[in-house]
């Protein structure tokens, strides 16, 4: 990349920073996220798009708790190979990998072959794996919730939209109505009949989205495993994709703001504890051992 087309794509990024984030100074940290910005702006040399790239990360990552981000064009094909998935590990434990809240459709394709699933095997034990899930859109975390909590729950008290003012308020109403940001506040009737034993398996990398998905599940009793996650429950969601002109990047912004309740968010410390700590490294089969030997249960919740 030249110059030139480091600043116009940094331009851009300001102006979308202004004109669709939610709230950019949220924190009182516009100015100093602008700051960064401009700096980049003023490399006079040609970089590689890596560069730049890895540039940006830097700032746009950490305006919201992670999640508005620019999205690794390499990275996100690796991670996301397999975001979804259904599978028995015996004839008791049924796995669900749910891997982000960004993809509606293969989203609803994995939770109709999980009801499939749970409906033929009948498990004792569902396995709900979330790790690494950076969150995505709120209408998807309700539908997910509607597999597993009671008819009709409420997941939040109120949403608030950034909306443009004048004819661009009339036509971003109609176009979040058609792309599904008119989100139900509560959950459809329950898909899952009986009651399995369900454990979330989390870490500190969760955000948004599946944070909130998380934090209901454990208030409905579900055992919740893994890592503490880090950070405020803003929560921050609906991260709307913009590309950048020149350099190709793909970053994106949070659109709206949801509200558990009217009372001022709390941080995550205080939102989601897991009932059974396990370090980053653990793998399956710790998890299984929890399941099948439930005596480690985290003294600090009692």
């Amino acid at each position: 990349m030249n110059p030139e087309d480091i600043q116009y794509d940094i331009k851009q990024l300001k102006n979308n920073l202004e004109s669709r984030h939610f709230d950019i100074n949220w924190e009182g940290k516009k100015e100093e996220i602008f700051t960064s910005l401009d700096k980049v702006a003023t490399i006079d040399s040609p970089i590689s798009i890596d560069s730049f790239e890895e540039r940006l990360a830097k700032i746009i990552n950490h305006i919201d708790d992670g999640h508005s981000r620019v999205i690794h064009q390499k990275k996100k094909n690796h991670d996301h190979q397999n975001p979804f998935s259904v599978s028995s590990i015996s004839d008791s434990v049924l796995y669900l990998r749910i891997g982000n809240f960004m993809d509606g459709d293969l989203l609803s394709d994995v939770l109709e072959e999980f009801s499939h699933q749970y409906r033929k095997k009948k498990p004792r034990n569902v396995i709900v794996d979330i790790q690494n899930n950076r969150g995505g859109e709120i209408g998807n975390v309700v539908m997910a919730l509607s597999y597993f909590l009671p008819s009709k729950s409420k997941v939040y008290e109120k949403v608030k939209f950034k909306h443009p003012t004048g004819l661009r308020r009339y036509f971003s109403k109609l176009k979040e109505y058609f792309n599904g940001l008119i989100i139900s506040k509560r959950t459809s009737n329950k898909k899952i009949n009986g009651s399995p034993r369900v454990f979330v398996w989390i870490n500190d990398r969760i955000a948004s989205g599946s944070m909130l998905f998380s934090y209901h599940m454990q208030r409905n009793g579900a055992t919740i495993l893994g890592q503490q996650p880090k950070g405020i429950f803003n929560t921050f969601g609906n991260a709307t994709g913009y590309k950048l002109p020149k350099s190709k990047i793909v970053f994106t912004l949070s659109r709206l703001r949801l509200f558990l309740s009217n009372e001022v968010p709390d941080r995550m410390e205080d939102m989601i504890r897991p009932d059974f700590p396990l370090e980053a490294k653990s793998n399956i089969y710790d998890v299984l051992h929890i399941i099948n030997n439930p005596l480690r249960k985290d003294k600090s919740r009692d």
